[in-house]
């Protein structure tokens, strides 16, 4: 019999909440405009790699342009008919390549804090879509050793 507390969460819920926390966390290092357009340059970086990135709309909600819902970011309904895994493939490059950019003090606030951000149903999902927040860690530990950077 299947657990009844169990959540199953779909991809545009994960990617919303992960890509909204990153913004907001990152924020309170730098100004707002600066993590939106950061993590806009990765996504459209890695829309050639994962296509179905390009269902996902990043917006400062301050500017007087946007939607009237005024959410950071959007995600078309269609990106639930990709699979969970490569979801969770294009969710850790995304988070790569974030912490490749902000450095290693920064990639590791941002982890923890995006790990304290996020409900545990969250977590568990991520999970099982194969992101490991401490194997990201770890593999930018492991640059930074090798590289300096």
């Amino acid at each position: 019999m299947e657990n009844p507390t169990h959540i199953t969460l779909q991809n545009s819920e994960i990617l919303e909440k992960v890509l909204t926390n990153i913004i907001d966390i990152f924020s309170r290092k730098s100004v707002k405009i600066h993590s939106v357009l950061v993590l806009t340059g990765i996504v459209e970086k890695l829309q050639t790699q994962y296509p179905f990135l390009n269902n996902i709309t990043i917006i400062d909600p301050e500017d007087q342009h946007t939607t009237q819902d005024k959410r950071t970011v959007s995600i078309e309904e269609s990106i639930n008919t990709i699979s969970p895994e490569k979801v969770g493939m294009s969710l850790h490059a995304i988070l790569d390549g974030f912490a490749q950019i902000i450095g290693k003090n920064d990639t590791y606030f941002l982890l923890t804090e995006l790990q304290s951000a996020l409900p545990g149903s969250y977590i568990s999902q991520i999970g099982s879509m194969g992101v490991d927040f401490e194997l990201i860690l770890l593999e930018r530990e492991i640059d930074y050793l090798e590289t300096g950077k």
